[in-house]
Parts: structure tokens; C-alpha cells; sequence
């Protein structure tokens, strides 16, 4: 058996080997897939916040663009500049630059004459029902004309002069014009952080009449940087070329801060994911990221110095949680066929050694004497077989030896009940031998007295006639039982009228009738039945019955005969009116040694044996004797006869 389990053992072994390796192969490549769907996740974050920030500034553009063209503000810029004609640039710088000073001087900028101008003219209008579309996205709106003076704005600027800003001059681009979008920072007139936007206005002739700026608070963007989530750690930014955050989140400080390498990686890609830490950063962090098309060079608001970019990070601890949740699953998922395996090996080793054990188990209890010891191999194989013969073979023994146990028994039992039947005989001989000779004591006496007081003769004869039936009866009861014992009794069956067997019990127990004092009913259906019985028992089960009832009925009373048809048997009963039988009695009604023996005759009258030679004559005809009994309620016994054929007797024609 120590071989046998090797052989199982190698076996789960090298099933297993391959198993493990294409496992792991598959884990190896599902890993891959995991963390590479992770990477795009993110990555795909980083280019959707791009094109949502693009939107916004393209839009924003959109509209400054188009305020631009407005027809008014170009008559009136051109109005304005007519003023400058004939008048040397440096003369024309020197004034407005003074005028700039003033504007600075001023307590309140907003109470002077100058700025009354700008603020209340119909381009501040036009300017001001601009903004009104969406307050919270602008700031604040100016227009200046082409030399850099403030002509109309929606709110009180800073300073007069605006031809020495950096927006206008890259607006202006020498006379060219150009559209400029700044980096953010803090307006200080609007008082909000802004990202100016800054379009040339011209004229009918093409050429540079003003230059629009509009202050693009925020706000918008913070919305959608606070509100973009990556996990529980990721957030997004908005760097320039050189990796210096336009705008960051809240929960990030200054932002994402990558080397130079990173930074000309993520230039030279436009879009896609990095592994790695920022600097300053200790956890491994998964960033993509995306250009904003409209900053690059030939878009729609280029910046100098190269392209905002969309950046999207997330600890890559989180970023790969899934995948390692799904090689844990996997693992999981592997261990089922190692699971399998082992399971198999413990199959092989139930249906290959067990049953050889459980073979050689059994054989030991066999030899020592356990014969109903069986082996269960549950196998269809030649194991089985196996197992098959050796449970034959010691079910044979086992036959064996239970056999000639009960032989030993039967044997043993005969010896017993011949014992007792010898004295059970003797003790009945004994008890019924006194009953007779007490019998017939008692008739020789009645006849002796009938004699001689030669007085009342016929009641006196009457008595010992009495006597000497049930001597008689006594008699051949014992006769019967002694048959019964022997085997020898035989029944000759034929038709018999029920009414007449009745009438012809009722002769013979008339006398008792007399004796007692007890009359007799019979019922009248009995009259029109006839069925097949032995007539001398027949007419001795109905006398036993009837003198039974008789002699433990009261003076006075009356026995009754019942009739009647019950699943295919006559049932006939012999009711008295005694005191009944008791109910520790009721067991051994039947028993030859007891009998009756209760009610209020002495003991001396009892019956003897006829009721149990009563039963065993019901018997033989396949019928059964029983009895209904209550104290102080008398007692009836019923027998039954089944029906071989069952006649109506003769009408008087026939007779």
C-alpha cells in the first residue's frame, strides 16, 4: 500500500506541475493587461480634463473674437485715433503718459473727469452688456486705442496707460495684431485671479484701431479641477511647457513638480501616461497627461514658451488595487484545480487502498469469530468482486452457524413444550377428573332426594337431569381436548339451517333454563340462514355458549341470541345479563386451568374446560371466538363463521 500511495502522489505532482506554469504564465500576462487598463484609465482622465479646459479658453476666445468685430467699437476707435493725426508718436506718448500720472495721482480714480469719460461712453456700454451675458466668467473688459490709452472699460482700471502691459503688447505685435492669452494670475483691478485674454480690434482698412482685453476670472477652472476625481488620491493640474503650475489643486499647494527630463518627455509626447515621483514626492504616483491644443504654436491663443498641458495623477498604489484584487481572485481561482487535484488524490487513494484495507480488516474480524462482518467497496471493478465473494463467503458461515443455533434452539423448545404440555395435561386431567366426580356426586344426590321426598318430581328430576349434563358436558369437553392435543380432530361439514342448530341447542339447555330461573330470545332472521358447519360441534359451541351465559345470569334475567352478516362471515352472539367479567380477569378467560370464573355462582359451577374447546372448535372451522365484557353490564361472546355458502333455508311449499 506504501507503493501504491507514491504512485498517487507523483501522479497529483506532475498533473500539477503543468498547471502551476501555465498559471503563472497567464497571471504574467493578465498583470500586464491590468495595470496597462489602469495606466489608460488615467491617461484618458488627462486628455478628457485637456479638452474640457481647451473648450473653455476656445470659447472664451470665440467671444472676445467676436466683440472684436463689433462695427462700433471699430468707428470709434478710428474716431479717436483721427485725433492723433499730424501729432509725432514721441509727443503723443508724452501726453498720454502724462495723463497716466494723474490717473495714479487721483485719490479716486473713478471721481475724475477722465475716467467719467471712459467708464459712461457708448463702447463702455457695449463693453458692460458684453460682460452682463456671463458676470462670472468676466472680470473685467477695456478697450484702448492704438496707442495704448484707456478708452472705454467696465470698471475703474488700475492705471491710464496700458502701452507699457505685456498683454498689449503681444496683442499689438508692432502694428500686426494678434490674439494673446496670459497665465493667471491676480487682477488687481478686477481684485480676482484671471487669465486675460487680449484681441487686436481693426478698422475697415485691415489695420490695428485698439486692443480689447478681456480678464477670464477662474473660477471656471477651479470648478473643473476641484471637481475632476481620480480615486481617493488622484487630482489634476494645469502646467506649463516647463512643468510650472498654471493653476493646481487646492489639496496639491503649488502643484505637481517634475525634472526637466520628465518635462521634455511630456513635450515631446503631447499625450500619454508617466510612472514615476515627482519632486519632493516619496509615493510612486501614475500622471497623464495632455496638451491644450489651443496654447501650442499655430493654435488659437498660443502661449510663449511653449504649451499648457492637462495633468491627471493618482498613487499608483491605488491605480493598481483592482489589479491586484484580481490576481487575488485569480490565486483564488488557481487554487480550485489544486484543490481538484488533491481531492483526486484522496479519490485514488479511497478506491485503490481503502478497499484492500477495508479487505483486510474484515478478514481479521472473520478469524476471530465475527461473522456478520461485511466489506463495502461501492466499485464496479474486480475490487469489487473481490468484495463480492468474501461478503458470500462469510454470509454462508454466517447461514451456518445461525442454523444449527436454531436447531440447537427447536430442539431445545420441542423438549420444553412436550414438558409442559405433559403438565399441562396432567394438571387438567387432575383439575377436571374432580369436577367430574363432584359432577356426578351432586346428580346422585339430586336423584336420590327426587327419590325419596317423592314430592315435586319432575323439578327434582329436572335438577339432577341437570347434574348429569353438565357431568356430560365436562365429559366431552375433556374428550375433544384430548383430541385437539393429539392432532385427531376432524370436522364433516355440511348445510346446515342456523335456525335449526339453534332449536336444537335450546333443547338441551333447557333444563339449566329451569334450574336458573333464565329465559332464552332467539332472534327470528335466524330462521332464514343456512350455512356449512360440522353439526355435533356446532352444536356444541352453541351449548357451551348458551349454558355458560345461563349459569351466570341472575334469577329472572334473560340470555339473548344475536345474528348478523359481517365481511363475508355470520357473526353469532350470546348475550347474558350477568355481573360481567372483571377486567384483571378478562386475559385468561380462554385458559383451561381458570376458565371463567366469575359472576355470582360459586366456583364449583364453573364450566371447566369449554370455553377454550369452544375457541379451538371456532378455529377449525376458520372462524373466531371473542368476547364484549363490563362490570355490572354483563358479557357477550361472539364467534364467527366465514360464508362457503350461505342459503336461505326451505319455504313450507318445499318442505
Amino acid at each position: 500500500m506504501r507503493l501504491l500511495r507514491r504512485l498517487i502522489l507523483s501522479f497529483t505532482v506532475l498533473a500539477f506541475l503543468p498547471l502551476l506554469l501555465m498559471a503563472g504564465m497567464s497571471l504574467a500576462a493578465q498583470r500586464q493587461q491590468l495595470m496597462h487598463a489602469g495606466r489608460e484609465h488615467v491617461r484618458c482622465l488627462a486628455t478628457g480634463f485637456a479638452q474640457q479646459v481647451d473648450f473653455l479658453l476656445e470659447r472664451t476666445i470665440e467671444q472676445v473674437q467676436q466683440l472684436a468685430c463689433s462695427h462700433r467699437l471699430a468707428e470709434d476707435l478710428s474716431a479717436v485715433n483721427r485725433r492723433y493725426e499730424g501729432v509725432a508718436e514721441q509727443t503723443i506718448r508724452e501726453a498720454l503718459l502724462a495723463r497716466d500720472r494723474e490717473w495714479l495721482a487721483a485719490a479716486d480714480p473713478s471721481q475724475t473727469e477722465l475716467a467719467g469719460q471712459c467708464l459712461n461712453n457708448q463702447a463702455a456700454a457695449a463693453l458692460k452688456a458684453f460682460q452682463g451675458v456671463a458676470r462670472d466668467r468676466y472680470a473685467e473688459i477695456m478697450l484702448t486705442d492704438r496707442f495704448g490709452a484707456l478708452y472705454a472699460a467696465t470698471n475703474v482700471t488700475t492705471d491710464y496707460y496700458q502701452a507699457d502691459e505685456e498683454w498689449w503688447q503681444r496683442a499689438y505685435y508692432d502694428g500686426r495684431g494678434d490674439t494673446f492669452v496670459s497665465q493667471i494670475r491676480f487682477d488687481q483691478s478686477a481684485g480676482v485671479y484671471a487669465l486675460d485674454v487680449a484681441t487686436p480690434v481693426r478698422d475697415q482698412a485691415g489695420n490695428v484701431a485698439g486692443i480689447l482685453k478681456v480678464s477670464h476670472a477662474v473660477s471656471t477652472l477651479f470648478h473643473l479641477v476641484r471637481d475632476l476625481k481620480a480615486g481617493q488620491t488622484g487630482g489634476a493640474d494645469l502646467v506649463d511647457a516647463q512643468g510650472k503650475a498654471v493653476f493646481a489643486h487646492l489639496d496639491r499647494g503649488e502643484g505637481l513638480r517634475f525634472d526637466s527630463a520628465t518635462m521634455e518627455t511630456i513635450n515631446a509626447l503631447a499625450e500619454g501616461v508617466l510612472v514615476g515621483r515627482p519632486v519632493g514626492g516619496q509615493d510612486e504616483q501614475v500622471i497623464g497627461f495632455g496638451v491644450l491644443a489651443n496654447t501650442r504654436k499655430g493654435g488659437r491663443a498660443p502661449v510663449a514658451g511653449g504649451p499648457w498641458f492637462a495633468l491627471v495623477s493618482q498613487s499608483g498604489a491605488e491605480v493598481y488595487a483592482p489589479t491586484r484584487r484580481a490576481l487575488l481572485w485569480s490565486l483564488l481561482v488557481l487554487a480550485l484545480p489544486l484543490a481538484g487535484l488533491v481531492l483526486v488524490a484522496a479519490y485514488l487513494n479511497r478506491r485503490l487502498v481503502e478497499p484492500i484495507r477495508a479487505l483486510h480488516w474484515a478478514s481479521e474480524q472473520v478469524a476471530a469469530g465475527h461473522l456478520d462482518v461485511r466489506v463495502e467497496i461501492g466499485r464496479a471493478d474486480e475490487i469489487e468482486q473481490v468484495g463480492y465473494q468474501f461478503n458470500r463467503m462469510t454470509a454462508a458461515l454466517q447461514r451456518h452457524e445461525e442454523g444449527q443455533r436454531l436447531e440447537i434452539r427447536r430442539r431445545t423448545e420441542e423438549l420444553r413444550q412436550t414438558d409442559m404440555q405433559s403438565r399441562w395435561v396432567r394438571d387438567v386431567m387432575s383439575a377436571e377428573m374432580n369436577s367430574i366426580t363432584q359432577g356426578m356426586q351432586k346428580a346422585l344426590g339430586e336423584m336420590r332426594r327426587a327419590f325419596e321426598a317423592g314430592i315435586n318430581a319432575q323439578a327434582n328430576a329436572a335438577r339432577a337431569t341437570g347434574a348429569w349434563l353438565t357431568v356430560r358436558a365436562l365429559v366431552d369437553d375433556l374428550h375433544d381436548l384430548c383430541k385437539m392435543e393429539g392432532g385427531r380432530m376432524a370436522l364433516e361439514p355440511e348445510q346446515l339451517s342456523l335456525g335449526d342448530a339453534l332449536e336444537s341447542a335450546r333443547r338441551m339447555v333447557t333444563p339449566l333454563l329451569g334450574q336458573y330461573e333464565v329465559t332464552l330470545d332467539f332472534p327470528p332472521e335466524a330462521c332464514g340462514l343456512s350455512l356449512v358447519a360440522d353439526r355435533a360441534k356446532l352444536k356444541e359451541i352453541l351449548y357451551a355458549l348458551l349454558s355458560n351465559a345461563v349459569k351466570y345470569s341472575p334469577k329472572g334475567s334473560a340470555v339473548s341470541v344475536l345474528v348478523s352478516r359481517q365481511e363475508g362471515a355470520t357473526v353469532i352472539g350470546v348475550r347474558d345479563q350477568g355481573a360481567g367479567i372483571p377486567t384483571e380477569r378478562q386475559a385468561r378467560v380462554f385458559d383451561p386451568l381458570t376458565g371463567r370464573a366469575a359472576g355470582p355462582r360459586p366456583p364449583s359451577e364453573r364450566i371447566g374446560l369449554s370455553l377454550p374447546v369452544t375457541k379451538q372448535l371456532v378455529e377449525l372451522h376458520g372462524g373466531r371466538l371473542w368476547f364484549e365484557s363490563r362490570p355490572a353490564a354483563g358479557t357477550t361472546f361472539y364467534f364467527s363463521l366465514p360464508d362457503r355458502q350461505v342459503l336461505a333455508a326451505p319455504t313450507p311449499a318445499e318442505a
